[in-house]
């Protein structure tokens, strides 16, 4: 018997010539007709799912988007066991910003398919335009254990662990991506993004990479961007660095390309501006640069800011409190602006000042409440702090009269004819206490320019720790647990020791018959932080001790001048501390420690805006008077996430 040829069916071979003529078709560009042969297979044969997948693919290149996720529904309908087409699916959906959609898609694959490289891939970047690093960079490393070799998904789980704040993780994923294409200067870039977020991570190590990336490309003006940010940071510490930085800014401000090529180039205006304001010589062509990057973004505060500032600085009080303005309403809740225009204004008549935060408030109704309560809060600082300086020269001249008065009672009390006045010692111990209590009033308000450094604050506080161990009451153990590595501080070396002193003074106080210290101190990590909160990189300081504690009214009253529960202390102790605090742009606060007594947590940024002061006193913020360090901590917004966005950036998934 012969025996018979297979064939297909008549309807299965007509459709699949129509899809090989598709694929050539397709191959070649000629999306259109490809999909009209794709069409054709799908008349011939509605039941192919291959047919309804290769037209999904051909109508997803052509960017028809939602005739291609019919297609590809069609397509995993007809084959529900099949991978490709609930493959080619999620593809679609994820595109279509249909991210639920390209989940299920992805996962029905992985179901089917643990170890499919690509679905885990495509997967995990569908999780992270969701909102969900941790489980992306979970897919991620899965599918990069599967491709080791693949760069691109190296990079995007380097990404992933970015935005989750493990920047130890992405700086090694970042470095694992240079091995895989040591010439990409994308990936050095990045690296430096990385260095930069890591508090653990010096600054040189970001300045290495973003070097990199110049020499490998001289025209990566984000690299160049932030290597003079970095640069200028340390300016205070490095003049010729800031020279540096500000050589660097200028050659990128003439470039007519900038704004074409840098979406971020008002920044380098911004900077530059920065740069010159520390030299009064050069005060106009800072106002220039500040112009210039107002004029490329018009409604950037910091700029309106420092304008206002350059005005006071000249006297044109009018002009300072027009720019002032601008900044708040360019954007409300910007602090600095609020508080010089509230020192400005306090200086004016009241008819004018109340008719100036009216038409503020009117052209702000949206943010009307928040700007009123700040502005409130700043005109009762102004209030304050003038009513301080009226009295701050008379205290200290009285302090100084008490400390004539007791060295001269001292003197009458040791010669022969009163050396058995038996109220002496009580006279000369009531006039030490009374100098005593007018110096601590005085050194909580007093403002002392001090030395600003680069300095190890975990060295600073054993050292201050370990200075006042000496009088520690018998039976007290002080514990120490301070992370090492600890990323350096800018700040007063003496003010910050003199803090951390009060602290341990203060603790000991409170274990009179013994007890247990712990003072602790770690890095502040991006995750670690509050959303509420301006700290984001910097030291967290805890003092615990196992003293009785504190009440809720003692503690809502401990930083009061003043205030005190010891019978013989000064009330001023914890407000030197909050003033130093201050005085670096810190936190301080106060808990039931865990142990049973009292928790103080100190948290200081990496590089703090010093706070401005009024006449001699520190109190809140009203006015910047150290033009030396005038933009510093602005120029530290500038966050390593700015200028990203020419060359992809931080955050930027490849593909």
């Amino acid at each position: 018997m012969k025996r018979q040829r297979r064939t297909r069916p008549a309807a299965g071979q007509k459709a699949w010539e129509c899809i090989l003529a598709g694929d050539a078709l397709l191959a070649q560009g000629r999306e259109a007709e490809a999909i009209a042969e794709y069409r054709r297979a799908v008349e011939a044969d509605g039941a192919s799912s291959e047919a309804h997948r290769r037209l999904a693919v051909a109508l997803y290149k052509h960017g028809d988007l939602e005739l291609a996720r019919g297609s590809a529904q069609a397509s995993a309908d007809l084959s529900p066991e099949a991978v490709d087409p609930w493959f080619t699916l999620g593809l679609i959906l994820r595109d279509a910003r249909d991210l639920p959609g390209a989940l299920e898609a992805f996962d029905r694959v992985l179901a089917l398919q643990p170890n499919h490289v690509d679905a885990l891939h495509h997967r995990g970047r569908a999780l992270y335009e969701s909102g969900q690093p941790e489980a992306a960079a979970a897919s991620f490393a899965r599918a990069a254990e599967l491709s080791p070799e693949s760069a691109d998904l190296a990079h995007d789980l380097a990404i992933a662990y970015v935005a989750g704040g493990h920047w130890r993780a992405a700086e090694e994923a970042f470095a694992r991506c240079i091995e895989l294409e040591p010439d990409n200067p994308e990936n050095y870039y990045e690296l430096g993004h990385a260095h930069e977020y890591d508090v653990t991570t010096p600054d040189e190590a970001a300045e290495a990479a973003y070097r990199r990336a110049v020499e490998l490309d001289p025209e990566h003006l984000p690299a160049q961007f932030r290597l003079a940010v970095l640069r200028t940071r340390r300016r205070v510490a490095d003049p010729e660095a800031g020279e540096e930085a500000g050589r660097a800014l200028l050659q990128l401000a003439v470039r007519e390309d900038l704004p074409a090529l840098f979406p971020d180039a008002h920044l380098v205006h911004y900077l530059l501006g920065a740069i010159l304001d520390d030299d009064d010589q050069r005060a106009e062509e800072a106002t220039q640069a500040y112009e210039r990057c107002l004029s490329l973004r018009p409604r950037f505060a910091p700029a309106h800011n420092n304008l206002g500032v350059l005005a006071r600085r000249r006297g044109a009080l009018d002009e300072a409190a027009g720019h002032f303005t601008h900044a708040v309403l360019a954007d409300p809740t910007y602090d600095p602006a609020l508080q010089n225009l509230c020192r400005v204004l306090y200086d004016q008549p009241d008819d004018l000042a109340v008719e100036q935060l009216r038409e503020i408030v009117d052209l702000v109704p949206h943010a009307a409440p928040d700007v009123i309560t700040r502005l409130v809060g700043h005109i009762i600082d102004a209030a304050k702090s003038e009513a301080y300086a009226s009295s701050y020269d008379k205290v200290h001249e009285i302090k100084n009269l008490i400390g004539v008065l007791g060295a001269r009672m001292r003197k009458v009390l040791l010669s022969e004819d009163c050396a058995h006045v038996p109220e002496g010692p009580e006279l000369m111990e009531m006039q030490g206490r009374a100098f005593d209590a007018i110096r601590g009033y005085l050194s909580a308000f007093e403002t002392t320019a001090g030395e600003w450094e680069l300095l190890d604050c975990g060295e600073a506080l054993l050292k201050a720790v370990r200075q006042m161990a000496v009088t520690k009451p018998a039976g007290v153990q002080v514990e120490y647990a301070v992370e090492p590595g600890l990323p350096p501080l800018m700040g007063d070396r003496r003010r910050l020791m003199q803090l951390f002193r009060n602290l341990t003074v203060n603790a000991f106080e409170a274990l009179p018959n013994g007890g247990m210290l712990r003072v602790a101190a770690e890095a502040i990590r991006l995750e670690q932080t509050a959303p509420s909160s301006s700290i984001r990189r910097g030291v967290r300081v805890v003092f615990e001790d196992t003293g009785p504690g504190m009440s809720a009214e003692e503690m809502r009253r401990a930083f009061d001048p003043g205030y005190t529960t010891k019978a013989t202390g000064s009330g001023y102790g914890l407000v030197v501390v909050s003033q130093v605090v201050r005085e670096h742009a810190g936190t301080v606060g106060l808990a039931r420690a865990e142990m049973g007594g009292t928790r103080v947590v100190v948290e200081l940024p990496e590089r703090p805006q010093p706070e401005s002061a009024t006449g001699r006193l520190r109190l809140r913020p009203v006015i910047f008077v150290d033009w030396q360090r005038l933009i510093q901590a602005e120029v530290d917004a500038i966050s390593p996430s700015d200028g990203s966005t020419t060359h992809g950036g931080e955050g930027s998934l490849t593909g």
